[in-house]
């Protein structure tokens, strides 16, 4: 099961919160999108699962645009980044002046609150971990997805608890794969590789 997050969108390079506000890629994001493509072009996917919002599903129909054989792309609500309500487009520092208390509520101490007005993390793990359950059923799955989403998948996948979500680093079209035999915990083998995109751009961090 391969996971990835989608290309950089102006929201990204701004460093403004997405959340589920539909921003699509931009050139760098597409430029990151079909580098990630050519990287899978021989994997032979059975199926790609992709967040409903523009800028997942573009970078997902480049990936299946590629692929040897024709692979389902199934589109899901389910694997939208977190809610973040009254703080999308917004900047982390705009955040901290307007909604500091609630800022400090999700970002320490067991970082479970909720963004002003939006879903908390443990609703997200359960919503996108519902995905992967199905994926996990696949010789080979791909996931397009957003940042707090794949870390809400990783925590979810690993038992790894969710004030520890931060640790983790997933790049734009960066790669993470976890294999999953049936009746077997998941194991992590590969985490935020971004070796296809080295002759392009950095691609940027998780905001949150």
């Amino acid at each position: 099961m391969y996971i990835t997050r989608h290309g950089e969108t102006d929201w990204n390079h701004a460093g403004r919160i997405q959340g589920h506000t539909d921003v699509p890629l931009n050139d760098l994001g597409r430029a990151q999108g079909e580098a990630l493509a050519r990287r899978l072009v021989e994997f032979n996917f059975d199926v790609i699962y992709s967040s409903d919002l523009r800028r997942a599903r573009e970078t997902a129909e480049m990936v299946a645009k590629q692929q040897r054989q024709p692979v389902p792309l199934i589109e899901t609500p389910e694997l939208r980044e977190i809610c973040y309500g009254a703080w999308e487009g917004l900047t982390v520092a705009q955040v901290r002046e307007r909604y500091a208390e609630d800022l400090a509520s999700w970002s320490q101490g067991a970082r479970l609150g909720n963004p002003t007005e939006g879903e908390s993390f443990t609703r997200v793990m359960g919503r996108a971990g519902r995905v992967c359950k199905e994926a996990a059923k696949k010789e080979m799955a791909l996931i397009v997805t957003h940042g707090g989403a794949l870390h809400a998948i990783l925590c979810h996948v690993l038992g790894i608890p969710p004030h520890l979500r931060a640790r983790f680093m997933t790049g734009n079209c960066a790669l993470t794969a976890i294999d999953w035999p049936a009746g077997r915990d998941p194991c992590l083998v590969l985490l935020n590789d971004s070796c296809h995109l080295r002759d392009i751009e950095v691609s940027s961090p998780t905001i949150l």
